[in-house]
């Protein structure tokens, strides 16, 4: 009777997260790696909770996202990515099972990775990093090659270090703090610079005493 309801609990436990999966509107590679269901079982799990109930989820196709460059594409998308990123190591995820070694079955961090992304999307900072760049930033930064975690020099907040040095290291509110003090100081820098040090344009006045000579009406000649 307790291997039954071992069963059945694994077996529950898998169809909740492809039903929060779908939900998210994860691809169908991603709900059968992470929890063991064949694509035809997703499928039916798609059609019947999903369009029977009435639940907008669209169905991607394709390769999901491996660009790493996504996440630093603005000032949003890096506060973003620092706030999911943050919700990772508080949860333990950076320094559990890399994402990208699967095992047979649902890998113990599926449900700590939902919880930190449904968070993410109850925090109201955005919902530009879908299901399926939260996974891959998950995986980037375990991996540390492109991305990895660190910590701001000024206000130290979590934030996400660019290991290929195209982004500064520091968070994106400090860098629009210290932008914004740059832009008084240099106006200040051009009042105080004297009048005759700065540069002026003037234009050339167009000289009309002399003409050319296509242009100079010839007298008439009398008979």
């Amino acid at each position: 009777m307790r291997i039954t309801d071992d069963r059945y609990r694994r077996e529950q436990r898998r169809l909740d997260l492809a039903m929060g999966m779908i939900r998210h509107e994860a691809r169908t590679a991603t709900i059968r790696s992470w929890t063991g269901l064949t694509a035809d079982r997703i499928r039916k799990l798609h059609r019947q909770y999903v369009l029977e109930g009435d639940a907008l989820a669209k169905r991607h196709r394709g390769k999901p996202p491996r660009q790493s460059s996504f996440f630093l594409r603005n000032a949003d998308l890096r506060r973003q990515s620092a706030a999911l990123g943050g919700l990772y190591a508080l949860l333990g995820l950076l320094r559990a099972e890399p994402v990208a070694a699967r095992r047979n079955g649902t890998p113990p961090w599926v449900e700590l990775f939902c919880e930190a992304y449904e968070t993410y999307l109850d925090l109201g900072l955005g919902n530009d990093i879908t299901f399926e760049h939260g996974a891959y930033l998950l995986e980037a930064l375990q991996d540390g090659a492109d991305l990895r975690p660190g910590i701001c020099p000024v206000c130290k907040a979590f934030t996400i270090i660019d290991t290929q040095r195209r982004m500064p290291p520091h968070c994106s509110l400090c860098e629009d703090a210290a932008r914004n003090q740059l832009v008084p100081d240099e106006a200040r820098n051009t009042a105080n610079t004297p009048q005759s040090s700065r540069r002026a344009r003037i234009r050339k006045k167009r000289s009309h005493a002399k003409k050319s000579a296509s242009r100079v009406r010839r007298p008439l000649s009398r008979s």
